[in-house]
């Protein structure tokens, strides 16, 4: 987008590379949250453009309203509702409509998240939030967002979140389910392109 940019990919406590999966106490939200804070202190970066997908979106929410002077643009890609009421409903759809080419494609990674149980590691995490309702408080992230979702899966939770960022913007992809960037990689790299530039710093 006109500057050098860096991409830190990291896998969650408990999944892929990452270890902790031994100690069933450690998956807590402060805890994810406070993993991602490390990483940031670690890259020694003073403000983190922080893009996340699925769960991960929960995590982000939550870091943004722990740390917010440390997120400069948040990009949340199809990510799990607000409210665990909301997630309920999500959940029945969130694996979208993949062709057989896109989950050959989707494969490849599987071999990486096999290394851990990391869908019991997003079930500890969530449980560890009990009923959890951030509405409330998603007013407090002021800084510039993007929402996107994609049409075949449902559009509920991304659009209450959309109304409850003051400063969001949703993209919904025609066609798309769960993973917006394997079913429709140019179109998930331009809603992301587009959103970087305008506002941009």
């Amino acid at each position: 987008v006109g500057t050098t940019q860096q991409l830190f990919f990291y896998d969650q406590r408990g999944s892929g590379y990452s270890d902790g999966a031994d100690d069933p106490g450690a998956f807590t939200m402060r805890r994810m949250v406070d993993d991602l804070e490390l990483l940031r202190k670690r890259a020694a970066l003073e403000q983190i453009d922080l893009m996340a997908h699925s769960f991960g979106g929960l995590v982000a929410l939550h870091y943004a309203l722990v740390y917010p002077e440390r997120v400069r643009r948040l990009l949340l890609i199809e990510p799990e509702p607000a409210s665990r009421s909301e997630w309920l409903e999500y959940m029945e759809v969130a694996g979208g409509e993949l062709s057989m080419e896109d989950r050959q494609r989707f494969g490849q990674y599987g071999d990486e998240y096999e290394r851990a149980n990391w869908e019991a590691t997003r079930d500890l995490v969530r449980n560890s939030l009990g009923d959890w309702d951030l509405h409330e408080r998603l007013a407090e992230i002021r800084v510039p967002t993007l929402i996107v979702a994609g049409s075949a899966g449902t559009l509920a939770g991304a659009q209450r979140l959309q109304t409850s960022l003051p400063a969001s913007e949703l993209v919904v992809l025609d066609g798309v389910g769960h993973y917006p960037f394997i079913e429709a990689p140019e179109r998930f790299a331009q809603a992301v392109i587009d959103f970087l530039r305008r506002f941009g710093s």
